[in-house]
This record gives C-alpha cells, sequence and structure tokens, in this order.
C-alpha cells in the first residue's frame, strides 16, 4: 500500500476509473471480483489499523460504492459491532454487482438501516460509533451532494468518531464534502492523501489498450 499527495483532477480520476473498470471487464476480470477484492481490502485494512471489537457504522449510497461498503460489512461484522445504514430503498439499488452483495447481507443477522429521506437522520447517534465508513458516493458522481446524501455527510462530520472513506470522500471537491481521517483508493490515488489498495488488476493489464479507452475518446 501506498500513499499519494499532491492535487488530483477528480475529473480525470474519473476517466481513468471508468477506463479501467470496462477494460478489466473486457479482458475477463468481472466488477464482482473487483468489488469483492476491494471491500475485503478495507476490511482487513481497518482491523490491521484499528483492531477488532470496535463499534463501526458504514453508511452506504446506491450504487458501486455502496456495494463496496456491503463488502467490507460482511469482512468486518463477525468481529465488530456493527451497523449498515443504506441511504435509500434496496430496491433502488442500481448495478447488479452490488445488489448481489446486498442480498448477501440480508440473509444475515447484520444490523442494516434504511433511510430514505434526510429528515430520519436525527433518530441515529452516530457519535456512539468508533470508526464510521463512508461508502456513499464514488469517483461517478462530481459536484456537491443534494439532500439525503448531504445531510448524511453532515452527520458524519459532526461525530467524533474516525472517518474512513471509500474510494474518495463523498462529496470530494465541493463545500460539503466528509472530512477523511483515510481514504483508501484503488489502483491509483482518487484524491489527495489517499492511501492506494489493490484491487486484484494486475499492472500490466492497466496499460493495455481497450474498450474503455474507445469509449473515452467519445
Amino acid at each position: 500500500m501506498t500513499r499519494m499527495k499532491g492535487k488530483i483532477n477528480l475529473e480525470d480520476a474519473a476517466r481513468k476509473t471508468m477506463v479501467l473498470d470496462v477494460n478489466s471487464r473486457y479482458f475477463g476480470l468481472e466488477t464482482l471480483v473487483l468489488m469483492e477484492n476491494a471491500g475485503r481490502g478495507v476490511a482487513e485494512e481497518i482491523s490491521r489499523r484499528y483492531g477488532d471489537r470496535k463499534k463501526i457504522g458504514i453508511v452506504c449510497g446506491l450504487g458501486n460504492n455502496g456495494g463496496d461498503g456491503f463488502v467490507a460489512a460482511r469482512h468486518l461484522m463477525s468481529k465488530n459491532d456493527l451497523t449498515l445504514f443504506l441511504l435509500g430503498h434496496p430496491e433502488d439499488i442500481y448495478t447488479e454487482e452490488a445488489r448481489r452483495n446486498w442480498q448477501v447481507l440480508e440473509n444475515t443477522n447484520l444490523k442494516k438501516i434504511h433511510i430514505t429521506d434526510s429528515t430520519e437522520l436525527s433518530q441515529y447517534d452516530f457519535g456512539r460509533f468508533d470508526i464510521l465508513v463512508d461508502a456513499i458516493l464514488g469517483t461517478g458522481t462530481i459536484g456537491e451532494p443534494r439532500g439525503l446524501y448531504q445531510g448524511a455527510i453532515l452527520k458524519i462530520n459532526e461525530a467524533r468518531s474516525r472517518k474512513v472513506c471509500i474510494d474518495i470522500p463523498t462529496g470530494y471537491g465541493s463545500k460539503v464534502s466528509v472530512q477523511s481521517d483515510l481514504t483508501l483508493s484503488f489502483h491509483f490515488p482518487k484524491c489527495d492523501r489517499a492511501e492506494v489498495l489493490s484491487s486484484g488488476v494486475p499492472l500490466d493489464l492497466e496499460s493495455r489498450i481497450g474498450p474503455g479507452d474507445v469509449e473515452i475518446l467519445r
């Protein structure tokens, strides 16, 4: 794992991520495998840094960033007191890979809370957690989050918990973003001061030209 410093352009990071994801599928490395590797890597890094028997809250969105959070929750739940907050309805999870990982959690006793409106956030004490994991929005969303997502960011920032962000802090680059203590990016740094984890994509595959490179030219 490496730590990267210096100013990073989020739009460039988003384009590079899209190219790599499309090319990985083309060369046989499915998104479901990448999601499993990413979520497990986050869980292992949290355990390595902070130990077990922690109170952990994982706040998840409805896309693949949330899917990474679902996987991390599965790997962390046996040795920690873990609660997963889903921002939205499960039926609105919009990628197949994230839905499949949510379905696994549906068959467990993990405490899962659905929050569908920002007014519901006041019911929950985020300050009780030792660690809060931000798995809300990844590089695919740029700009200032609104509504429920903005409310969740403010709620996370109010807590004194350690804040771990998956890939990027939600809202990064805008006026409303998660105040990260640790950001774990995959493949390459997506934001300033990110720690970089591998999700299993070989370096020589990253250098190959594929349909993702053609798509980005459009």
